[in-house]
């Protein structure tokens, strides 16, 4: 289970890139700094998931019986929230970098646009618009 929300997680914030990069007209340098930045917390978010997931005495299941004939199970996590909480500081730092440089890209946007008398570029708007509905999720 938890191996498929890191997955999730590292697809998540590889689209985020992928945006950043188009939005900031396909630079180079900008992929290759937030491709850069963005390996060391993948490789710390997998050995935090490995470290705690891994153990044998991290999860047990336990059988409840409710009569006779009803039985379920409910897994127990015994790993404690520090190592967790550690792990996604360096996440939620990155995606802060993320949003910090999407909201930049709109407000010079906005500002060009302003200057120019034209409407907003749509796109922009839309992009930058879901990658704060991502942040805040």
């Amino acid at each position: 289970m938890q191996w498929g929300l890191s997955g999730y997680f590292c697809l998540a914030e590889i689209i985020l890139i992928w945006r950043l990069y188009v939005l900031y007209n396909q630079s180079r340098l900008v992929l290759y700094a937030l491709l850069g930045l963005f390996l060391p917390v993948v490789v710390f978010y997998i050995g935090v998931d490995a470290f705690l997931w891994s153990r044998p005495s991290a999860m047990s299941v336990q059988e409840i019986i409710i009569t006779e004939s009803a039985k379920y199970c409910t897994a127990s996590f015994h790993i404690g929230p520090m190592p967790a909480i550690y792990a996604y500081i360096s996440i939620i730092c990155y995606d802060i970098f993320l949003v910090v440089l999407a909201i930049g890209v709109l407000v010079r946007h906005l500002k060009e646009r302003k200057e120019l008398e034209m409407k907003p570029n749509t796109y922009v708007v839309i992009i930058v618009r879901y990658h704060v509905i991502y942040f805040v999720l």
